[in-house]
């Protein structure tokens, strides 16, 4: 590794506010740190210490480096949403003094635990010193975004990869993706054959746990089309039978087998 960088997830608009009497640009030091005038109190809730240790992830700065550090993550969300991760590099933080360990990351992506870090043996000058690395690294445009449907994607792809188990994703993360795959993967299979028997198809809605619903419409009557995406079941409900049976049917034999 040439240059190594050490990441954290941040809230870039938190690091890039001033206070009001802070102009932007104002108070900037030249090849310096970034002031602490300029930089609100409310960026330091994303700075949770433990145990005066700080985590950090090591990258090289490559966009492939980026997308690993992203998919730790991104695999120990609550739910699916986008994220941002600032990098600064790791030399900085030696210059000014500051304490970095070799640690075993916290992550179900077994090939990043080695990746991790820790600044150890915080006090409130180091937590201060690293605030103001933070805040001009985001300022100076090190700050790289991950949309949600990116960090889907960087999951989806370490899940079919081996990378990632579903089964240690948290519940409420498995069932975004689960959802998320159905939008991308089924829906459009389902539109098709809708449009096939002559039905337009509204978006996907949630009604009820781990079950999904869709009205269907071709302009006489309307129906809803039930999904239960545990057992992978597949309903239509408010047409005659004989023509609610064979659209159930022919999109219940139609949904991908490589769902989850």
């Amino acid at each position: 590794m040439d240059q190594a960088f050490l990441a954290r997830k941040v809230i870039r608009s938190r690091w890039e506010e001033r206070p009001a009497e802070v102009p932007s640009g104002s108070m900037e030091e030249a090849g310096g740190l970034t002031p602490p005038e300029s930089i609100i109190a409310d960026a330091l809730l994303g700075l949770k210490s433990s145990s005066n240790t700080l985590s950090l992830w090591r990258c090289d700065g490559s966009v492939a480096s980026l997308e690993r550090v992203a998919l730790a993550f991104a695999a120990g969300m609550k739910t699916l949403s986008r994220l941002e991760v600032a990098v600064v590099p790791e030399r900085e933080l030696h210059v000014q003094g500051l304490k970095i360990k070799a640690t075993p990351g916290s992550t179900p992506v077994a090939v990043m635990r080695d990746h991790h870090r820790d600044l150890v043996g915080l006090t409130l000058r180091d937590l201060g010193l690293f605030a103001r690395i933070l805040a001009g690294a985001v300022r100076n445009g090190t700050c790289v975004p991950f949309t949600k449907r990116r960090v889907e994607s960087l999951l989806t792809r370490a899940l079919d990869a081996g990378l990632l188990e579903f089964s240690l994703l948290e519940k409420s993360l498995c069932r975004d993706l689960a959802e998320a795959q159905i939008r991308s993967v089924v829906m459009p299979v389902f539109r098709e054959i809708a449009l096939n028997h002559g039905f337009s198809c509204s978006d996907l809605e949630r009604s009820g746990k781990g079950r999904l619903q869709m009205t269907i419409d071709n302009g006489s009557r309307s129906a809803l089309v039930r999904l239960d995406r545990k057992s992978r079941r597949c309903q239509v409900e408010g047409l005659p039978r004989g023509t609610a049976e064979p659209l159930s049917s022919e999109m219940q034999a139609a949904w991908p087998k490589s769902t989850w």
